[in-house]
């Protein structure tokens, strides 16, 4: 576990938060460190500046998924003397409490305890839309689980055991609150990043759910000015690309959804998208034949 500047990998921008897409080129994922760039008084500054008793500290760790390390890491974040300390034990620690929180949910079964879990990642590292958008998304899938439960009494997923939805049965929890719930903290993670795509794209589903398909729209158009600006940089971001492709999708632009998912498949093979690919076509056939009926 290291901690490095803070530099975009396209247009070289310094940035004193971990954002999704680079305030200033929007290429996706802007911070990633490259060895192979550094050379001469870089390399010789960062040793100086950021080789600290804390990052000493993370060395002598066991790997994340330990409780040990996650109680060390607790034990920095609060102790740490310095804004710059804090930050990279906050930062750590949040990651530790994520692997934690995925394995709650797919793994135990018990997506609550992941919420509590992803709110904690987000009090220790606030300026990380990634967690709050994480809770939110997982505030909203347990929303739809349990409307699905309330209605057949089976579990619409394997990773949300049957015990606990029959738990919020019993304790009279409704969908709709979870997904105002799942609403608060897609904008919060808005508040924290505007261009975090994952919680526009969030935030539009369950708009949609609740009923507000106006707001839906807004946030799906939201969301593809923001991905046509990150594919102009990097034209083979096939994230972006396919999350561009259920925007279109959204907003009924079916043939430019897949020009998007054709684009993808194109470079790499991927079945899921390809059965996507039929679909989509099969329904663009099916409303082109309606139209001329009419």
């Amino acid at each position: 576990m290291k901690w490095y500047l803070r530099i975009c990998r396209n247009c070289r921008c310094r940035t004193d938060k971990r954002l999704l897409f680079c305030s200033q080129c929007c290429i996706r994922n802007p911070i990633r460190y490259d060895p192979d760039i550094e050379i001469g008084w870089f390399k010789s500054l960062k040793r100086r500046l950021f080789r600290s008793a804390i990052d000493k500290a993370f060395d002598n760790m066991t790997p994340y998924g330990s409780l040990e390390t996650e109680r060390k890491l607790e034990q920095l974040h609060y102790e740490s003397a310095t804004r710059t300390g804090r930050e990279k034990a906050g930062s750590s620690l949040a990651l530790a409490y994520g692997i934690r929180a995925q394995v709650s949910e797919f793994q135990l079964g018990d997506p609550e305890e992941a919420i509590l879990l992803y709110w904690k990642a987000s009090d220790a590292a606030p300026n990380e839309a990634r967690w709050l958008e994480r809770a939110a998304a997982s505030t909203y899938h347990l929303a739809r689980a349990l409307d699905f439960y309330q209605k057949y009494y089976i579990s619409l997923s394997i990773g949300t055991s049957i015990v606990k939805l029959q738990e919020m049965v019993d304790r009279k929890e409704s969908p709709s609150d979870l997904y105002q719930g799942a609403l608060i903290s897609y904008i919060l993670a808005l508040h924290c990043d505007p261009y975090h795509v994952p919680a526009l794209i969030g935030r539009a589903r369950t708009f949609a759910e609740l009923g507000k398909e106006a707001e839906a729209s807004k946030d799906w158009e939201e969301a593809v000015k923001v991905l046509n600006r990150a594919l102009t940089v990097d034209p083979n971001d096939l994230t972006s690309r396919n999350e561009r492709a259920e925007a279109f999708e959204a907003l009924g632009q079916l043939e430019k959804a897949i020009e998007d998912l054709k684009y993808t498949v194109a470079l790499e093979k991927d079945e899921e998208v390809e059965k996507r690919i039929e679909k989509l076509e099969e329904k663009l056939q099916s409303d082109a034949k309606g139209q001329n009926i009419d």
